[in-house]
């Protein structure tokens, strides 16, 4: 007869403790997040194959906007860069956790070769991209093309794609 108790109060606990896990994902899935922090990686093509990281941030404007600033390290063989990047996009699907959107923006930055002088640069962006957002985590699929237009270290036009990690906030 104990034995039977011990197992319905451990049964009980384990069954209250699912209920309340329950309620909270269900909880933070209706909400809606304003911010999203985290890290985005990129892989792209200028006129060398490189790849890097990038701190990420992400502010809604209004209803079907956001504001993204982007800063990270990217490396080829060629040459290293530092860099910084704003976008303005508008969600062209704005769904409650999924969005498709496009936007445009700009960057700067310093491009560091290894036998070679250290130079400035600046670049015009556009944004295709994807989320979707499970519970406080944000998931994106993104594709940038930008051009140089200031200080031109591969090719004047570049791209890469992306594939971002973010916590949202509200």
């Amino acid at each position: 007869m104990n034995l039977h108790k011990q197992a319905m109060f451990g049964t009980t606990r384990i069954i209250s403790a699912l209920t309340v896990l329950l309620f909270t994902v269900v909880t933070l899935n209706g909400q809606e997040y304003s911010k999203a922090v985290g890290v985005r990686g990129a892989f792209g093509y200028d006129s060398y194959q490189y790849a890097g990281a990038e701190f990420s941030f992400q502010k809604d404007v209004r209803r079907i906007g956001r504001s993204e600033y982007n800063f990270g390290w990217y490396a080829s063989q060629q040459w290293d860069v530092l860099k910084f990047t704003g976008i303005r996009q508008w969600k062209i699907i704005n769904k409650r956790k999924f969005h498709f959107y496009g936007g445009v923006g700009g960057g700067a930055g310093l491009v560091m070769y290894p036998y070679a002088e250290n130079d400035f640069f600046a670049t015009v962006n556009l944004n295709v991209g994807v989320d979707y957002t499970l519970g406080f985590i944000q998931l994106a699929l993104d594709w940038r093309p930008e051009w140089t237009i200031i200080n031109n270290f591969g090719t004047q036009l570049g791209y890469d794609a992306g594939f971002a990690i973010r916590f949202a906030i509200k």
